[in-house]
């Protein structure tokens, strides 16, 4: 408690020396007001910020690599740039459903349902981005990273929603 009052009487006496602007004065006022917006982003629209930090550092990969594909093959478009804000939309949406789907579930049922919820629907999402990510890194190193079995297995958990053991997979056939 002592060092909370030293801290304001701190910045009292800086702002009435004016040593703190007064456009951080505004800023911090303005911060104060969105206290209430934040609490309520967080409980009904998203708050798990550690895998938005996750998803957004795969998805600038994935852009970044995708773009350097499109600009070394010479088909830079409008049409690809249109793509990522189709590909953020969808990711947007499903974090925003998969946040809703388990804050219901967690409030009518168990907490198990919906971590599993929430499991299923963040893993679906980071393999969406990876799928594209994986193809992007593929096109450019030619097809030798990563190795056609990562690819293979990526594929197939697309296609059927289940995982594959690395033995399972047949690298003799079609690469994806």
């Amino acid at each position: 408690m002592h060092f909370l009052i030293n801290l304001l009487n701190f910045i009292y006496l800086s702002i009435k020396k004016g040593a703190i602007p007064d456009k951080v004065i505004a800023y911090s006022m303005a911060g104060l007001l969105n206290i209430p917006f934040t609490f309520l982003i967080e409980k009904y629209i998203f708050n798990d910020w550690n895998m938005l930090g996750y998803i957004t550092i795969l998805l600038a990969a994935d852009t970044v690599s995708g773009f350097v594909k499109h600009w070394k093959n010479g088909t830079v478009s409008s049409e690809g740039f249109s793509k990522f804000f189709t590909k953020f939309f969808i990711i947007a949406v499903g974090l925003v459903v998969t946040h809703t789907l388990t804050s219901i579930s967690l409030e009518r049922a168990n907490e198990t349902v919906g971590d599993y919820l929430q499991t299923l629907c963040y893993s679906t999402i980071v393999v969406y981005i990876t799928i594209s990510l994986v193809e992007n890194l593929s096109d450019l190193s030619g097809g030798r990273f990563p190795p056609i079995w990562v690819r293979k297995h990526l594929k197939r958990f697309e296609r059927t929603g289940r995982l594959s053991k690395p033995e399972d997979v047949d690298l003799n056939e079609e690469q994806p």
